[in-house]
């Protein structure tokens, strides 16, 4: 099987698209992001934030399609095709989020900070959600 997201513009643009949604979903919800870029602050500050986060969410959706190829291959069936999707679709969630955990976990450990203070800073929860919004799109998409 073909996945169209196999090529490198293809993959760019998935990671645009769910950088979008997340800065939105951020600046709407979240009055800190609201008062930092809309506060007047330094260029060179919105441009490594801006930066870091396309990284990461760049990072989660590439680790999102690899995962989404793997678990495609092993539990999709023509047979019973709704079963399918929701065991793809809640593998996948989970995977994720358990590459959210970790990192933030590997972060904590990296940099000495108790919890997880990375996963709540660096929003690592809300890439994982979102790359797997995106995943799910796309192979349902190809699927049907």
């Amino acid at each position: 099987m073909g996945f169209w997201l196999d090529t490198k513009k293809s993959r760019l643009v998935l990671s645009l698209i769910t950088y979008a949604l997340y800065m939105l979903l951020y600046i709407v919800t979240d009055e800190q992001a609201r008062e930092f870029y809309f506060g007047g602050y330094p260029l060179w500050g919105y441009v490594v934030d801006a930066a870091t986060t396309f990284v990461c969410i760049f990072l989660f959706v590439q680790l999102s399609i690899f995962y989404s190829k793997g678990i495609y291959r092993r539990f999709m069936s023509f047979a019973h095709p709704y079963r399918s999707l929701l065991v793809y679709s809640l593998a996948l969630f989970i995977m994720n989020t358990l590459t959210a955990y970790l990192l933030s976990l590997l972060t904590g450990y990296m940099f000495n900070l108790d919890g997880l203070p990375f996963l709540q800073v660096q929003h690592l929860y809300v890439y994982s959600i979102l790359a797997t919004f995106i995943s799910n799109v796309y192979v349902n998409a190809h699927y049907l």
